[in-house]
């Protein structure tokens, strides 16, 4: 299931910490590379915690409580996802 799927590379943070070990090893006077990055990486960890409370919680109303996924919703929130990914994997190519 995509949805599934999603969810599982949401909360893979590959790109991220390529990001976050840039952050560290920056030496900017005023440490504005990290101070910005890590910004970054806190708005989108705060973004993907939100949609994988969403996520999860649509895959266990299904698996545990028999309900059945609205096909609008879960292409909504695997778009979402996608789009969160892109994020990431835009800044780690940035760094």
């Amino acid at each position: 299931m995509q949805l599934a799927t999603v969810y599982k590379e949401i909360n893979a943070p590959l790109d991220s910490i390529k990001v976050s070990t840039k952050a560290i090893e920056s030496n900017d006077p005023g440490d504005t590379t990290y101070t910005n990055l890590e910004n970054q990486l806190t708005s989108i960890t705060t973004q993907r915690d939100a949609l994988a409370t969403q996520i999860i919680a649509m895959l266990q109303g299904a698996e545990f409580n028999n309900q059945s996924i609205d096909a609008t919703q879960a292409q909504q929130l695997i778009d979402q996802g996608n789009a969160l990914l892109q994020q990431v994997s835009s800044l780690a190519a940035s760094v």
